[in-house]
């Protein structure tokens, strides 16, 4: 080795032995199916939404929880893209949600929502009522849809009134159509407005396994209800609104048998009532 390698030693020894100073890395945050903070939605003067927040995680069922006009429903169009919002931030599936049609349209693309009217189409059957949506979304073939119809009637226990018209269902009946129809575009987001207003307590139960079955399939599912029976039941977690404010969000144990908030304490105890 040289004299003039040699000399160099020492100076490389001790850059090596200096500290190492990283600058300080900002958390990653998990990814969340819907991220909404301080969203707000007012038709003219009227907040139906004014300060809600919540998270959805991938593969999680949540149920929002309120009074009626507390704006749970809207929330949820405003979610699936239906209704633009006024102001904060809101992230589905990854998708900036702005008020801008493409935007919204893309996030439909990728939501299956069933409304509390249930939104079937008179005129048409069963099964076309459950296609429609396929071919005119997901532009399949009129055979392919047939099949995925019949598949997610089948299903939800439909089958067997694929021809029927919706004025010859009950309203439980009906629910379970609107919900083949949603799973048949392949949600990753699966959005429930008031799933068992319209069906008795065995159609209930029902609602409640399909729900348990699709969850466990990792389509995330958000719930809109009144129903506590149903929501402790089928929930990872509840969110507690009042106003358009997120009041609460926590595990439903805790929102149900120990709220912390005390208009959470005066819902849950009517809601008993």
């Amino acid at each position: 080795m040289s004299a003039d390698r040699r000399a160099n030693l020492p100076i490389l020894q001790a850059e090596v032995e200096q500290p190492i100073l990283l600058e300080p890395v900002a958390p990653i945050l998990p990814p969340v199916a819907v991220r909404a903070s301080g969203v707000c939605k007012y038709y003219g003067p009227y907040p139906a939404v004014s300060d809600a927040s919540l998270h959805v995680e991938y593969g999680e069922v949540v149920v929002i929880i309120g009074a009626s006009g507390s704006g749970k429903s809207t929330l949820l169009r405003c979610i699936n893209g239906l209704e633009s919002i006024t102001a904060g931030d809101l992230e589905v599936l990854g998708i900036t949600v702005e008020d801008h049609n493409d935007v919204r349209h893309a996030v439909r693309l990728r939501c299956g929502m069933v409304f509390q009217s249930f939104n079937l189409f008179p005129l048409l059957t069963v099964e076309q009522n459950v296609s429609i949506a396929q071919r005119l979304v997901k532009h399949r073939s009129k055979a392919e849809a047939e099949e995925r119809s019949m598949a997610a009637l089948e299903r939800v226990g439909m089958a067997r009134h694929a021809g029927k018209h919706p004025s010859q269902l009950s309203g439980g009946e009906q629910q379970r159509v609107a919900i083949a129809r949603a799973l048949c575009t392949d949600p990753e987001l699966l959005l429930l407005d008031e799933p068992t207003a319209s069906v008795d307590p065995e159609l209930t139960r029902g609602i409640m396994e399909l729900v348990a079955e699709i969850a466990a399939t990792d389509v995330t599912v958000l719930i809109v209800t009144h129903d506590m029976g149903f929501a402790r039941a089928a929930a990872d977690r509840l969110v507690f609104l009042h106003d358009g404010r997120t009041i609460e969000d926590g595990p439903v144990a805790q929102v149900l048998g120990n709220p912390r908030h005390v208009l959470t304490q005066s819902f849950i105890k009517k809601a008993r009532l």
